[in-house]
């Protein structure tokens, strides 16, 4: 996105909501908008911009903007922590039964499961699925920081 484009684009989303875009903080806005759009499609930008606008009744924040475009991306979304739960409860049940197939699972629920080790097929009360809900939440956090970052410098 070029800083033509995104102030084309910002003063668009503040009309889009009815928002006054005030000349003397015309810097501000574009800057914090900048910092975290720039390295982003144009295309992309608009087309996440308009699939939010219909569904919310408040001007998206820069970053949540970059997060809705970032995750459209996404080949496959990270799941929850109570999702992530649920599938390990799966994963186990299916190995103590012996039907667990073999599939596919998020990187942040393996990389879970490694820090955790063999304990993780041991997790069943209410107390071991918080610990787990913790320690998946610090890897899904680490994750999304990596997958929302910015690239290049800010200005």
């Amino acid at each position: 996105m070029t800083k033509v484009e995104l102030e084309d684009f910002v003063r668009e989303a503040f009309a889009t909501y009815n928002q006054t875009f005030y000349e003397a903080d015309r810097e501000y806005i574009l800057r914090a908008w900048w910092n975290l759009l720039k390295d982003l499609e144009a295309s992309d930008v608009r087309a996440r911009f308009a699939k939010m606008a219909v569904a919310s009744r408040v001007l998206p924040t820069p970053g949540m903007l970059r997060r809705a475009v970032v995750e459209s991306k996404m080949d496959k979304v990270p799941p929850s922590p109570q999702e992530a739960w649920a599938l390990l409860q799966r994963i186990t049940q299916g190995m103590n039964q012996g039907t667990h197939q073999t599939s596919e699972i998020h990187p942040v629920l393996g990389d879970t499961i490694k820090v955790l080790g063999p304990v993780a097929f041991t997790l069943s009360t209410n107390g071991d699925r918080e610990y787990f809900m913790g320690v998946y939440s610090d890897r899904l956090a680490d994750y999304l920081v990596e997958m929302y970052k910015v690239d290049g410098e800010t200005i």
